[in-house]
């Protein structure tokens, strides 16, 4: 079962525990009730922060993969600074569809618990994680998921990795 943009069904909030991770969010958070989710493979991925002023296009999102939840720092990039970004590159620069929309992000940080990085045990996994990442920001089209104004078309998302990002 692909990924889908849902409004989150109350009995989810519990069962991922959606609640608890509200009251860990900081000022700005944005009282997202929505997510995109593939249920089959338990992923979900769900921005619970925009950021503002000169960092409105600083995402804070949370990434839950397999039983564990990974918070990500996500920075949208406009072409120029797409270009000049450094780091490794998941996903190609062209939409397969002239007509969708391509979007680039680049992977600031992430952690388990908001301020390491992932653990040893799922250092091993990294690359599956950024691929199945950059699959849930295509379906959520950049982070928009229910409110996506073109879901109809598809959207092709490049992800950047810092070399800061271990």
């Amino acid at each position: 079962m692909p990924f889908v943009n849902e409004y989150i069904p109350p009995d989810d909030v519990k069962k991922y525990r959606i609640e608890e991770i509200f009251r860990k969010v900081y000022p700005g958070f944005n009282g997202s009730t929505h997510w995109t989710i593939d249920r089959e493979r338990n992923i979900y991925f769900r921005e619970v922060q925009r950021g503002s002023g000169e960092y409105f296009y600083r995402t804070t999102n949370t990434f839950f993969w397999k039983e564990r939840l990974i918070w990500v720092t996500l920075d949208g990039l406009n072409n120029e600074a797409a270009q000049q970004a450094e780091g490794e590159r998941f996903g190609g620069d062209e939409p397969a569809d002239p007509k969708g929309s391509a979007l680039t992000f680049k992977l600031v940080h992430w952690s388990e618990d908001g301020f390491g990085f992932l653990t040893s045990e799922l250092q091993p996994m990294r690359v599956q994680i950024i691929r199945d990442l950059r699959e849930a920001l295509e379906a959520s089209h950049g982070g928009i998921g229910v409110r996506a104004t073109r879901k109809h078309l598809p959207c092709h998302v490049t992800l950047i990795v810092g070399a800061k990002v271990s």
